[in-house]
């Protein structure tokens, strides 16, 4: 009986150490992971700067309007071909010596220059004043002072076929006056005045036609206007009767 109590725990001994041999060893630990440094904190955003307010746009300036363009308001009265007298003589002044014979000059508008040049003859006829040709333009402008205009060309028209006849002399401009006459003019046009002159005309270079009419170039303010006649006939000249 002694002996099998002695086997039995040396049964559980070795039993024992062999099931301890075949248990795995326990695994290592994890080593422990270092504690991250904590971020430093971030710093406060600065407060961003109010924007600066957006300047004005310069007004758009309005467009500069174009100078006015002053208008001549123009026409030709009349037109008359008769004959193209020579100009009167002028006045001598008071002071100016009288000519070798004693003969006083002829005053102007005196008809004996046309006489002596037609020749005196012993009955003393007198031959019929030379009647000038001559045109009359109505002028007006739409300015606020004087504005000057000239003549740059007047031209003969056949006014059926429209050709080109010639052209005239022009000269001697006048203006009719608040006396009711014809004074020299320096072809100024005063503002708001509808002027009436007249110019003389040279005897055309060519026969006029049965219908004609006349053109006149008018320069104004750097401007070329053209004027036109109605039509008309030439006046034959006054025959003297004997």
């Amino acid at each position: 009986m002694r002996s099998s109590i002695t086997v039995v725990p040396l049964c559980a001994a070795l039993l024992a150490a062999a099931c301890t041999s075949h248990v795995p060893p326990a695994p290592d630990a994890p080593p422990l992971l270092e504690a991250a440094p904590e971020a430093a904190p971030e710093a406060a955003p600065e407060p961003e700067a109010a924007p600066e307010p957006e300047a004005a746009p310069e007004p758009t300036p309005e467009p500069t309007p174009p100078p006015r363009v002053v208008e001549l308001h123009g026409a030709i009265s009349s037109v008359a071909f008769i004959e193209d007298c020579p100009d009167a003589l002028p006045t001598p002044s008071p002071q100016a010596p009288a000519p070798s014979g004693g003969v006083a000059p002829h005053a102007v508008g005196d008809a004996a220059p046309r006489l002596h040049a037609m020749g005196d003859t012993a009955d003393h006829n007198w031959p019929p004043p030379c009647r000038q040709s001559t045109m009359q333009l109505t002028l007006l402008h739409d300015g606020e002072g004087p504005l000057r205009v000239s003549i740059v060309e007047a031209r003969l028209v056949d006014s059926a076929s429209g050709n080109r006849l010639g052209t005239v002399s022009v000269r001697g401009p006048t203006r009719w006056d608040e006396a009711g006459h014809y004074v020299p003019w320096d072809e100024e046009l005063p503002a708001a005045t509808n002027l009436l002159t007249s110019y003389k005309l040279a005897a055309p270079q060519e026969h006029l036609a049965a219908r004609a009419l006349l053109e006149v170039d008018v320069r104004f303010e750097g401007r070329v206007i053209t004027l036109r006649s109605p039509e008309f006939l030439q006046s034959p000249p006054e025959q003297m009767v004997t």
